[in-house]
């Protein structure tokens, strides 16, 4: 049986009714956004839009932080982690006008054998 490779315990594949584990992972981010802007997330994983913008996870600004004078940006979002495969995400930076910018870079990724709650400061 593999094991979790950051607790060491054995995956919990016996959830109640045979569902699929689940696991809350927290999404923070920082953007020097303007009013009227939103940030959204998406991503490999069916919960994230599967990659389609129009079904990406939008997150919340909660406040302003002194980082570089950007605004904090957050989403909590239940992953199906069964298949303990890597995640991968991107965030995206949806205009006032309409205009998408997406995140510079290659793809984040998150490992989904990870036990619990997972926060993600990017």
């Amino acid at each position: 049986m593999q094991r979790c490779s950051v607790c060491k315990k054995a995956p919990d594949d016996s959830a109640a009714g045979g569902a699929p584990p689940k696991r809350w992972h927290e999404f923070t981010c920082y953007a020097a956004t303007k009013y009227g802007d939103t940030v959204a997330l998406t991503g490999s994983a069916p919960q994230l839009g599967g990659w389609d913008l129009a079904r990406a996870v939008k997150l919340s600004c909660t406040g302003f932080s002194s980082r570089g004078g950007q605004y904090v940006w957050y989403a909590r979002v239940e992953l199906d982690t069964s298949k303990r495969e890597e995640i991968e995400y991107k965030y995206v930076w949806i205009k006032a006008d309409g205009r998408v910018q997406w995140d510079a870079g290659g793809n984040r990724a998150l490992q989904a054998d990870r036990c619990g709650e997972v926060d993600l400061f990017d």
